[in-house]
């Protein structure tokens, strides 16, 4: 005859398993990452110190951006250096791609460089933080 003992087969304590429990499916993602980021202790002083990996991202997304048209309305009348007047409520484009790939804003706009994000941030840190 076997004895059982039930505390072998219980599972170890898991507060991220507590939370999403107690929160059921309308955990918000600022919750879950807040949650995330305590129980493996990241602090923003560690996510700072990610320089290429920010770098990374950052050429990631320039080359192939999420959103392709960034589409907004003016909230009040502007007009331009050159004259161009844009009058409140006019609905705004603007080719995220397009710019991201344009010459005359960055260099080798076609060329994924990693250093590209990481060369101002080491020229400048405070202005990344």
């Amino acid at each position: 005859m076997a004895i059982r003992n039930d505390s072998l087969f219980k599972k170890p304590d898991d507060p991220l398993q507590r939370m999403l429990d107690k929160a059921g499916p309308n955990v918000s993602l600022a919750e879950f990452i807040d949650t995330m980021m305590r129980l493996i202790q990241i602090h923003i002083e560690h996510l700072e110190k990610l320089c290429k990996l920010d770098s990374f991202l950052g050429e990631s997304h320039r080359l192939t951006p999420a959103i392709k048209l960034v589409n907004r309305v003016a909230v009040q009348d502007y007009t331009f250096h050159d004259g161009l007047y844009i009058p409140t409520g006019t609905e705004v484009h603007s080719p995220s791609y397009g710019i991201s790939a344009d010459p005359d804003v960055y260099t080798s706009p076609m060329t994924f460089d990693l250093q590209r994000f990481l060369k101002p941030r080491q020229q400048n840190p405070a202005a990344w933080k």
